[in-house]
């Protein structure tokens, strides 16, 4: 298995971020994860998912491998693109590893670049909202709940920036 540091992972230009669009590879690379986690030239492109059962939104607090956001509220699954996945691919894999799902819909809600947190100034979310019938939270989510999209807007004040994000675009989606 490879190294953290050493993994390759998708990666867009900082000055393509605003830009990039999921349906194609303009402007992507793989760049050694190490390097892209400190590297404000590249956005580490993550697929950033909000999944709804039964019309209510699976909300958990961040544990996990982003030290960063620990005990934060997120509504967000995602990770990482593996070399050499492509971005579905990822995406599926994420869902099934952090919340089991793996029979789901995926609508497209638009991208996340925010510049606020070191965290920020290096990746850039492509939001989906999931619906599935099946998911089972992982340990790596601590204290997870389903959550009417009202009741998730009253503890906005709780959630991470991305989740924040992704709560908007569900409100008002295009």
């Amino acid at each position: 298995m490879t190294e953290k540091n050493e993994q390759l992972i998708l990666c867009v230009s900082s000055e393509k971020a605003y830009a990039y669009n999921h349906s194609h590879k303009n402007g992507t690379c793989w760049v050694p994860r190490g390097e892209a986690e400190i590297d404000e030239m590249f956005r580490q492109v993550i697929p950033y998912c909000a999944i709804r059962k039964d019309g209510k939104i699976l909300s958990y607090r961040r544990k996990g491998n982003e030290e960063r956001l620990h005990g934060l509220l997120s509504i967000g699954i995602g990770g990482h693109i593996d070399y050499p996945e492509s971005f579905m691919e990822g995406m599926d894999r994420e869902l099934y590893e952090e919340a089991g799902v793996m029979n789901c819909t995926k609508d497209y809600l638009g991208a996340i670049e925010m510049s606020g947190t070191e965290v920020d100034k290096v990746h850039l979310g492509i939001a989906f909202i999931v619906d599935t019938d099946e998911a089972t939270p992982k340990e790596e989510l601590r204290d997870p709940q389903w959550l009417t999209v009202e009741e998730a807007a009253g503890l906005e004040g709780e959630m991470e920036p991305w989740s924040q994000k992704l709560l908007w675009l569900i409100k008002n989606p295009f």
